[in-house]
């Protein structure tokens, strides 16, 4: 293999235990790599995983597994290891099954991992089953309500995620004391083509509702958010990966910007009289932090977008706000796939791109309002499609390459 092992310079005193090993950083199951990782955290609770091609590669490569008994910590940027380190953050790896003497199908998981690199040009192409992996993860955090375990957790693996395709990733932290106790909220925005003045917005929320309020049986039960919460972010995530590979850097600048607290505050249940999105009021009313001198020319919001039957149908005040653009983006996802783009007009729908709208800035909202499951216990990763998800990503990409 052309790859030489990663070099790590002064860390052999303390004894640390190396592991060299050939494989992908896919979430797609099954994954020798991931398991691996989480077979070595069981011996090692200090590790440290390198990826030696960076850990933004698409495609086999490389990965360097140190672990100490210790506790000691190392100075990867005294290294200069900070570029090819894999932040555990980023993965969530309690489905990935632990090796063992007894347990140790290698070969096999090596078999996916081949076929995976094999199908030409799968690494440098948008995949629906990379999209679905990242729903599911999501999923295993429980729920993302504000507040929870799992909202820390989401945000944790966005910002690792994003970090390994652009160094250019920042935050947008307050708080927000109308629930009457003080929730912190953090938007998260992703910058590609940063030196590129004519931007758009690529926005989807990663906060679920706290209640299942819609569902009949159990109306205060967890709200999973499979399709409401992670398919957006499922979306934004793969087409990172897609815009840092070679030649698929965007002519216009975009921002990915994934939004806090769409739900509303999470003491919220049925009544939605007072509700409104929390991370993209504020995002709008600082709009200036982020756009001193030009405005963004756009924006587009993706939420629940993996529906097995999915069906796009035109949102009115999208067409209202961003007449041209959504026409466009519907002829591009007709040529796509013509079953999941609908003619028909649905109703007045708020969402993230009504602040945007508000703050001058003409957005439009890529939604299945249609969601049978929507605010209920069945929003599950089995409602999921990843060739939905691969319909969306496809035509938000087309989309935004049909920008000049």
């Amino acid at each position: 293999r052309r790859h030489q092992p990663l070099r790590l310079p002064g860390l052999a005193n303390g004894r640390p235990f190396y592991g060299n090993l050939i494989g992908d950083l896919s979430r797609q199951s099954p994954s020798f790599i991931l398991s691996e990782m989480r077979t070595f955290q069981q011996v090692f609770p200090n590790s440290y995983f390198f990826a030696v091609d960076g850990p933004g590669a698409s495609g086999t490569q490389n990965i360097l597994l140190v672990g100490y008994k210790s506790d000691r910590i190392v100075d990867l940027a005294l290294q200069g290891l900070i570029e090819k380190a894999i932040d555990p953050r980023r993965f969530e790896l309690s489905s990935y099954p632990i090796l063992t003497d007894d347990f140790s199908p290698v070969e096999d998981f090596t078999a996916y991992t081949l076929k995976r690199s094999s199908v030409s040009p799968a690494a440098s192409e948008i995949q629906g089953e990379n999209m679905l992996a990242l729903v599911a993860q999501q999923l295993r955090y429980g729920s993302r309500s504000l507040s929870s375990r799992g909202h820390q957790k989401v945000q944790d693996m966005i910002s690792t995620e994003l970090k390994a395709y652009t160094p250019a990733v920042t935050s947008q932290s307050w708080s927000d004391d109308s629930a009457g106790k003080t929730d912190n909220l953090t938007n998260i925005v992703a910058r590609f083509n940063p030196e590129n003045t004519h931007r758009i917005i690529l926005g989807a929320h990663y906060d679920t509702k706290r209640f299942a309020s819609l569902d009949k049986n159990n109306p205060n039960a967890v709200m999973p958010g499979a399709n409401d919460g992670a398919s957006g972010v499922a979306v934004l995530l793969e087409l990172a990966r897609y815009f840092s590979q070679p030649g698929h850097m965007p002519r216009v600048g975009v921002d990915l910007v994934f939004f806090d607290g769409e739900e509303g505050k999470e003491s919220l249940k049925n009544d939605y009289t007072s509700w409104q999105p929390l991370g993209s009021a504020y995002f709008a009313a600082h709009l200036s932090d982020f756009y001193p001198d030009t405005p963004p020319s756009g924006g587009l919001i993706a939420d629940m977008v993996c529906d097995k039957d999915l069906r796009m149908t035109p949102e009115s005040d999208s067409q209202s706000a961003a007449y041209e653009q959504y026409k466009r983006f519907f002829e591009i996802g007709r040529g796509i796939d013509p079953k999941a783009f609908s003619d028909q007009s649905s109703q007045d729908i708020i969402d993230d791109h009504t602040a945007l709208n508000n703050a001058g800035v003409p957005s439009f909202l890529v939604i299945d309002f249609t969601y049978p499951a929507f605010h209920t216990t069945k929003d599950t990763l089995d409602k999921c499609s990843a060739k939905s998800l691969q319909t969306i990503a496809n035509t938000v990409s087309d989309y935004v390459y049909s920008l000049q």
